[in-house]
Order: structure tokens, then sequence, then C-alpha cells
């Protein structure tokens, strides 16, 4: 079977549903048919062990076509350099930093509802939640810098500068 052959079966056998619950895991819609790993598993079948057709594939960029061709590759016959050329893809492909929440209104309505939880939850709350994706905090003068780690902050934003509040001490023999 060619390459082109291979494509147009994955073309003809493309759900566009199963795309878009595949975006929902951060795989990248672009270059994706959502095609069922049973549907990939009959064609490998089909095909056999191919080292050539598999790098073709590969080279394709299409999502299943890459899952293809990690099917019907020979590795033995791979040499190491495309081995560590297709780790490091994969490793790109799956970090965490290429997800993408949702569009910057629903981004929004998050900010919103992390707002009203700050606001409206107890000291011992806000300082847990607060911590759990705080990466470093910076007291400068009359501002605390806060880094932290957010899926998708706004506008590609990774620090915000906020005015250090008052501190109140209370202390002495009966805590007044």
């Amino acid at each position: 079977m060619q390459c082109n052959d291979v494509l147009e079966k994955l073309k003809t056998l493309s759900d566009p549903k199963a795309v878009d619950g595949m975006a929902i895991y951060g795989i990248n819609p672009e270059n994706t048919y959502g095609v069922s790993i049973p549907n990939l598993r009959k064609i490998a079948k089909e095909v056999g062990v191919d080292h050539t057709l598999a790098q073709q594939l590969w080279v394709s960029g299409i999502h299943e076509a890459r899952i293809l061709a990690s099917m019907i590759d020979a590795p033995k016959m791979a040499t190491e350099e495309q081995l560590e050329t297709r780790r490091l893809e994969l490793e790109y492909l799956l970090s965490d930093t290429k997800v993408e929440l949702a569009d910057m209104k629903t981004v929004a309505g998050y900010v919103a509802d992390l707002r009203n939880l700050l606001n409206e939850s107890s000291l011992a709350e806000r300082k847990s939640f607060i911590k759990s994706f705080l990466k470093e905090v910076k007291v400068i003068g009359t501002e605390v810098r806060l880094i932290y780690t957010i899926p998708m902050p706004p506008n590609g934003i990774s620090q915000e500068a906020v005015a250090v509040p008052p501190i109140v001490h209370y202390g002495g023999r009966y805590w007044t």
C-alpha cells in the first residue's frame, strides 16, 4: 500500500465529532482526522510491517498517520537520529505547555469565579488554593509580584503585581 492510499483511507474514516473530543485532551485539531484506534489497528494489520511507509506517514504530520506509523514501523531499521527526533516531537506534543483552555470569554468566566472564591473563602482556604499554583512570590516595595503556573494566563502574562495589604499584628500577653 502506498502512503497516499493510506492517507485517503484515513480521510474516509475521519470523524469530526471525535476530533472535537480529542481537542478537550489537548490534541491539536489541525491535521487530525478523528480515526479510532480499532480502525488504525485494522489498517496496520492490513499493511503489515513497512519501515518506508512508516517514515512517509510520520512526515505527513497527520496525527493518526503518526500513530499508524508507530504501529507498522520496524524499530530495528530506524536510525538513532530518527528515533530521537520522534521522541522529541512526541515529548513536545505531549507537554502541558501546548494545552489551551478555551476562548477568552470562558477564561474570563473562570477568573470571575476565582475572584469570588478568593473574596468569600477563609484565609486558610485562600492560602492553600494560591499555594497550589504559585511558583514564586516577590515583595518589591509596596507591591507583591506573583509568578504563577496557570495553563493559559490572559494574553500570555505570567506575573501580576498587586499592592501589599496592611499587616495587623496581634500580640502581647492576651493577643490584643
